[in-house]
Parts: C-alpha cells; sequence; structure tokens
C-alpha cells in the first residue's frame, strides 16, 4: 500500500509540542518519518535502541505502538486505532537505549478531523502493542526454561553463530547434571539457553539465545550495593519469606561489611538480596536475606568492540646490517633472526642489531605464515656512524701534565688504574680523558691486555687554564626540548654564573652535549644549542674545545654513545 509520507525533524531536548499534522478520521495509509537532531546537529540514535509511539486520543483511550528505526529514521505506520476519533491528540515518540533507559520523547500534535462518511463500525479502544510484544517475548522465554533450571558457566566463549558448546569447560555444579532447560553463561558475561544435551561426560550442548524483558531504572543509592559469594548453597536456608545465612559462610571482601541491600550469590545460580544483619553492623554475625531468587534471563547482548590492529614487533639479529647488500632494500634470513614466541615477521616491524642499526620491514618472501627472509627500508644508524661502541668520557685522578712520555713510540702513557672506573667500559681507541684542571686527551692507543689496558696512549694534551678557554659543565638532567634546550641553574653541578659564559659546553647524563647560546640569571637557565653524540659531533667538540678552565664538576661517568 502507497502511504502518505510526513517527514518531521525533532530536537531531542525539546519538552513543547514542535510540530502539528493533520489526517482524517479512519485513515491508515499515513506514515511519520521522524530524524531526531540535537542542538541543530543529526543526532545519531544509539546500537540497539528502540521507539514507541504513545498518544492519549480524544476519547481518553491510549496508544502504545512499536515505531520501527531504519538508518537513524524513527518510522511509525498508521493503524486502524491511530486515526479512529476526531480531535486532537499530544503524541509522544518514547526512545528508550538497549537496557531500557529512558533517552527521551519529542512531542508533536496530531489533528483528525472529522470524517465525512459514516465510520460507526469504528470502535476506539486502547491499544498497546509495543507491551504486548514485551509480554509475549518473557511468556515464550519462561515457558522454555526448566523449573529449577541450573545455572552453569563455560569457561571460554560461545563461538558466534555457533549453536553448540562442549561440556568440558563447564564449571560444575554439587550435585546437579546439565540438561535441556538449563543456563550457561560464557567468559563474556553472554546468557544461553541449553535446548538439548548429547552426552554429559565428552560431548556438545545444544544452545539457543536468550534474551530477557528489558529492565527498569534502579533508584540511585548512597552507597552502592556489595556483590558477595557463597559455597553455601542459598536453597538450603529457611522456606520461609525470608533466610538467614553465618556471615562467616560468605567470601570476604577487605574493607567491605554486609549491609542492606547488597547482592548474595551462591555457585547454583541462586541469590538473595541483604534485608538486615544481626549483631553488631561493623561486625555482623548474621545476614538476613530476602526471598531467594534464581538467575533465568539476561539482558540484550552488548556489541561487539572492533578488534585492534597487531602491532608492531621489535626483533633483534646478532648480523650486521651493514652488511646487508646496499640495493634499493636489505634482505636478511629469517633464521638470523632471534625467534619471538608466537610472533612472526610483517611489514612495519623493527629489527636492530649489535652495532647500533635498524631497520623497518618492508615486505617478506615466501609463505606470511613462515617466511624465508624479507626486506628492510633503509638501514638507519643509531648515533654512531660506524655502527660501534660510542666514545666514552673517562676523569683522570691526576693531572695529565704528569703523565709520562715514551720516546719510543712518541706518545704519553697514564695506568688505566688512575681513571675513574666505568662499569662495563674498558679504555679504547677515540676515547676522552679530562683531568680536574681541564687539560684534556684523545686515546690513540694501549698497552698491555685489549679487554684489560694496563696503560692508556695518547700524542698530544689539550691545555687549559687560559682566560679564553670554555669551561665544561655537568648537568644532572637530560628532559631537553629539541627545539630550544634549556637548562636549569638548579641542575647544573656548582654553576657560577660569574664564570659561565657564551660557548661554554654543558653534558648531560645521557652524553648529549650543548653549547651555552645564552644565560639569564633572572630566570635562573641558560639557553643551550645541541650539538648531538654521534662520531662528527665528537669530532667537533675536540675542534671547539681549545683551552678548558674548570673540570671539578665532572666526574667522569658520562658515556657519549
Amino acid at each position: 500500500m502507497n502511504r502518505s509520507v510526513y517527514n518531521l525533524t525533532l530536537d531531542l531536548h525539546r519538552q513543547d509540542i514542535q510540530v502539528s499534522v493533520s489526517a482524517r478520521q479512519g485513515e491508515t495509509n499515513r506514515r511519520l518519518c521522524i530524524r531526531l537532531v540535537e542542538n541543530g546537529k543529526p543526532f545519531a540514535l544509539p546500537y540497539g535502541c528502540y521507539a514507541i509511539f504513545a498518544a492519549t486520543k480524544p476519547d481518553t483511550t491510549q496508544l502504545y505502538d512499536d515505531c520501527v528505526i531504519k538508518d537513524d529514521v524513527i518510522i511509525y505506520d498508521f493503524n486502524e486505532q491511530t486515526a479512529a476519533v476526531s480531535g486532537a491528540m499530544d503524541c509522544q515518540i518514547h526512545v528508550f537505549g538497549i537496557d531500557g533507559a529512558f533517552l527521551c520523547s519529542p512531542h508533536i500534535c496530531m489533528i483528525i478531523y472529522e470524517s465525512p462518511f459514516d465510520i460507526s463500525g469504528v470502535t476506539s479502544s486502547s491499544q498497546y502493542s509495543a507491551l504486548n510484544a514485551l509480554i509475549a517475548e518473557f511468556n515464550e522465554k519462561k515457558a522454555m526454561l526448566r523449573d529449577g533450571a541450573s545455572t552453569w558457566y563455560f569457561d571460554g566463549a560461545f563461538e558466534e553463530g555457533s549453536a553448540t558448546a562442549s561440556i568440558g569447560p563447564l564449571a560444575k555444579v554439587v550435585d546437579k547434571t546439565v540438561q535441556a532447560g538449563d543456563l550457561a553463561i560464557d567468559t563474556n558475561g553472554r546468557m544461553a539457553l541449553i535446548t538439548a544435551v548429547s552426552d554429559t561426560t565428552f560431548g556438545y550442548l545444544y544452545l539457543s539465545s536468550l534474551r530477557g524483558p528489558m529492565g527498569k531504572d534502579g533508584a540511585d543509592g548512597k552507597d552502592g550495593a556489595t556483590i558477595w559469594h557463597t559455597s553455601t548453597s542459598l536453597n538450603c536456608l529457611t522456606e520461609d519469606v525470608d533466610g538467614y545465612i553465618n556471615v562467616s559462610d560468605i567470601d570476604p571482601i577487605e574493607g567491605k561489611v554486609i549491609k542492606a541491600g547488597d547482592y548474595l550469590f551462591d555457585s547454583d545460580g541462586c541469590y538473595g538480596i541483604v534485608q538486615n544483619t544481626t549483631g553488631d553492623p561493623a561486625d555482623p554475625i548474621q545476614a538476613l536475606l530476602s526471598t531467594i531468587y534464581e538467575i533465568v534471563s539476561t539482558g540484550a547482548d552488548g556489541k561487539d568492540g572492533a578488534d585492534g590492529k597487531d602491532g608492531a614487533t621489535i626483533w633483534h639479529t646478532s648480523t650486521s646490517l651493514n652488511c646487508i647488500a646496499k640495493d634499493a632494500d636489505g634482505y636478511i634470513y629469517i633464521s638470523e633472526i632471534d625467534p619471538i614466541d608466537g610472533k612472526i615477521i610483517k611489514a612495519g616491524d623493527y629489527l636492530f642489531d649489535s652495532c647500533g642499526c635498524y631497520g623497518i620491514v618492508n615486505n617478506t618472501i615466501g609463505d606470511p605464515a613462515d617466511p624465508a627472509g624479507f626486506y628492510l627500508s633503509t638501514i638507519y644508524e643509531i648515533n654512531s656512524k660506524d655502527g660501534t661502541d660510542g666514545t666514552t668520557i673517562w676523569q683522570s685522578t691526576i693531572a695529565l701534565s704528569s703523565a709520562t712520555w715514551y720516546e719510543s713510540i712518541q706518545s704519553y702513557s697514564m695506568s688505566s688504574s688512575l681513571l675513574v672506573a666505568q662499569d662495563g667500559k674498558i679504555v679504547k681507541i677515540g676515547d676522552y680523558i679530562f683531568d680536574s684542571k681541564g687539560h684534556y686527551a684523545v686515546v690513540t692507543g694501549w698497552q698491555g691486555d685489549p679487554l684489560k689496558p694496563e696503560v692508556a696512549l695518547f700524542t698530544d694534551i689539550y691545555g687549559g687554564g687560559g682566560a679564553a678557554g670554555a669551561n665544561v659543565w655537568r648537568c644532572n638532567d637530560t628532559t631537553h626540548d629539541e627545539g630550544n634546550p634549556v637548562c636549569l641553574f638548579a641542575n647544573i653541578e656548582n654553576f657560577d654564573v660569574a664564570k659561565a659564559r657564551t660557548g661554554d659546553i654543558i653534558i648531560d647524563t645521557e652524553g648529549t652535549i650543548l653549547t651555552i647560546s645564552s644565560i639569564h640569571p633572572d630566570y635562573g637557565n641558560v639557553y643551550c644549542e645541541k650539538i648531538g653524540c654521534g662520531a662528527a659531533e665528537v669530532d667537533a667538540l675536540k675542534a671547539r674545545i681549545t683551552t678548558l678552565e674548570q673540570l671539578e664538576i665532572f666526574d667522569g661517568t658520562v658515556t657519549i654513545s
């Protein structure tokens, strides 16, 4: 049947009558199509909500009919009772959430004009199609439940769309056998009606989804109800209106005491609501329960959340990435990568080697589930240009001017024992040695075991003490803004504003080298330029430092890496 359509736009926050529509008495070929807005903007109806057309007719009979929701449009089709009586009707569109919560009820006015024809055969009466549907659904589900049904807990999740589940993961209920008509609840809180059982030992349950009627909103309480559990069957309590249970039989919850309004569940799927307690309220002896209820239904299923994407995995290889062919992409075998349980190489993953280099996986070759190898994007190097261990800065316990000059090898030497030790570090070529007078030297070799040198050799001692020389300061901080590094006076050891000058060097606890660009005594900070900490930056540091005036603040524990 072709219907005459009224397209209406209603604001969900307005409480007055927003629009008026008209019809002729007895008409049934009318349709209301309603879109909701919020402050003028389209309102998306929440998932699972439903709507009811409610009205009181001029003769005081009532309508309470279901609407259809499609693409955020609420649709109501007239029936023989909608326009049965002439006159003005105050109509409301009740919108409820999936949990039965009342969302809004915009108003419209409907004017029913008297029919010019004799429609005395039409009798006006109240119509409750929406309520009748809920009652019918409730009675249908209630009829499916077996009297005294047990509730079983399924250790897992019901498979989407499956009508069966294994009996094995069901939590045992004492002295009970799983039967048709029982209920099963999985770890996601979904409840299903057991319609058949093929084998109570190793067989399968045959399931049917079960949805309970929408519950009313509960009253707001001062302190939320606490949910308790007991291994004692609540059906064992006295069979009168109320039952007592000893508090010692209830699993304790730290910091909580039993109070009126709390819920108590047992392992048989029964529960009771605490009416009051006996004894000291802070340490009650017994809890008096209301009538014992058995759990037979649940609310509507919640909407499944979207699966998250698998994040990037970080892998490690002992093979130097610099050894890989230098074509547009680097290639490496899977067998040369340390495995990670349950992970496979995929595009976007990171691969690090032991030399301070890494690459990002572009794609793989072979079976994606068991790839033979994969290609890397351009290989990146971390801090050090050659990928080797970074330069270490040492502190000498004696003045470098006391070092011995060996004419045979044309260099100075200093016992390694005179250097302040750094855990896990050994002296190597390219390291820096500073003394407390502001002198420094660059290690060019050693004598003895390379892994444990007895003497460090160097060819030149770069002097300090000159008034124009740069000071070296130690900053006990690593949080420097990349664009405009700032060091607070309070974080710089023994900082002396009178001695500090533009061009001085600051080394922080991560070995990052900074140079002072300006000093602001009023604010207690200095602005710096960040030099960096790679090999090229170390060379630049060497070229900039010609004299060093003050190094008492430096303790030799910083590593440039």
